[in-house]
């Protein structure tokens, strides 16, 4: 990381998680140059983002997700936004960035109650989770659904969060997996604000 950090044809540093038990991931990822960082996970970004500034590098996913909203001219302020997950990767970067855009934010994870009863108040979805949760039923009529889950199923076919089916009968706009959120994240790593931030 240091070697990577100190080369300038290098722009961007990205951590497969999770690492092996022995390796300390918070070591790691501070390790990295916070202009480099495009996870945002270095004490430095995250402190930016959750103060309500710009950081160095904003994180891939959570602005993927932003970029596809915007692009379908998709209104965040003033609406209820529920994130279903709390990770570190999505789930936390992406209620404090939809807060940042002074969406009125609810974060779920698998403690919460009355999970169904949350999601059908929310006027955009975000679920990254990783397991087949959310039913149709359980979507706001003509709510916006971004499914961040990957997983494969037991068939061996990949699926999101979202039972895209049944959901897709509901939602006024519902992201696919695959072929969603991914492509998203590549897009805002390659975006030209993203390189013109890491030059600076």
């Amino acid at each position: 990381i240091k070697e990577l950090n100190e080369d300038k044809s290098v722009t961007a540093i990205l951590v497969q998680l999770p690492l092996p038990e022995h390796i300390s991931k918070e070591k790691i990822t501070d390790a990295i140059l916070p202009q480099k960082d495009v996870d945002g996970f270095t004490k430095y970004n995250c402190a930016k983002l959750y103060q309500g500034e710009k950081p160095y590098v904003y994180p891939c996913t959570p602005k993927g997700i932003i970029l596809l909203l915007e692009e379908y001219g998709i209104e965040i302020e003033g609406k209820h936004v529920v994130v279903v997950g709390r990770s570190g990767i999505v789930g936390k970067p992406t209620a404090q960035m939809m807060l940042n855009k002074n969406a009125t934010v609810t974060v779920c994870h698998s403690h919460t109650k009355n999970l169904e009863q949350i999601i059908k108040t929310a006027d955009i979805l975000i679920s990254a989770v990783g397991k087949n949760v959310i039913k149709g039923k359980m979507i706001n009529p003509n709510g916006i659904i971004v499914d961040v889950g990957i997983f494969k199923d037991s068939s061996g076919k990949t699926r999101g969060d979202v039972d895209f089916e049944d959901a897709s009968k509901v939602a006024s706009y519902i992201s696919p997996v695959p072929g969603g959120v991914g492509p998203m994240t590549i897009a805002a790593l390659r975006s030209e604000e993203h390189t013109s931030e890491l030059q600076s």
